[in-house]
């Protein structure tokens, strides 16, 4: 008796084991609509992340950026560039404010770094910004926050990887990453 049931089982779970890839082929993709009450303020955006809203409704938007052509350093990953931004979307329309962050891709795995998340604090804008230094291909510009002044220019007041370049630090993040050598 346990013989039969143990082919009974076997069987059925080959059975099922077939039919999974038939049903994956036979199932679609279906479009994302807005839900009722909802509306799109911005589309077409490419590797947007974090956002906040101003004060007047403007909204901010991290832009990661496509990264470069600068490779890191021997052994790393990454491939560095300036093509990190923030945004502003107002009315639909979207404007970069600040442009020429850092930036960097893992083109293994199409993964992106640079302008990863947005603050408003005491009427002041504030980027976290991944993607700088020397492991990124980016050792004249650091991974840090980012003040964004109302003009588009951008001044680093926090260097993370020189932070964690001189408090080394168990598990280091990308964001993190050690600055290196550079000639900054």
């Amino acid at each position: 008796m346990k013989r039969s049931t143990s082919r009974f089982a076997f069987a059925l779970l080959l059975a099922l084991a077939l039919l999974v890839p038939v049903l994956h082929l036979t199932s679609r993709a279906q479009e994302a609509t807005p839900a009722t009450g909802t509306q799109i303020v911005a589309d077409g955006i490419a590797n947007p992340r974090g956002f906040i809203w101003g004060a007047d409704g403007t909204m901010f938007l991290a832009l990661s950026g496509t990264g470069g052509d600068n490779p890191g350093p021997e052994g790393s990953p990454f491939s560095g560039g300036h093509t990190a931004s923030v945004a502003v979307v107002r009315n639909g329309t979207v404007t970069t404010l600040a442009a020429g962050l850092p930036s960097s891709v893992w083109r293994d795995i199409d993964w992106v770094w640079g302008v990863m998340d947005v603050a408003i604090l005491d009427d002041q804008l504030y980027a976290l910004v991944g993607g700088g230094g020397t492991i990124h291909g980016n050792p004249e510009t650091p991974s840090g926050v980012y003040r964004i002044d109302a003009d588009g220019t951008s001044a680093v007041v926090a260097d993370l990887g020189t932070w964690v370049d001189e408090h080394p630090v168990v598990h280091t993040p990308p964001e993190g990453a050690p600055t290196g050598p550079s000639t900054r």
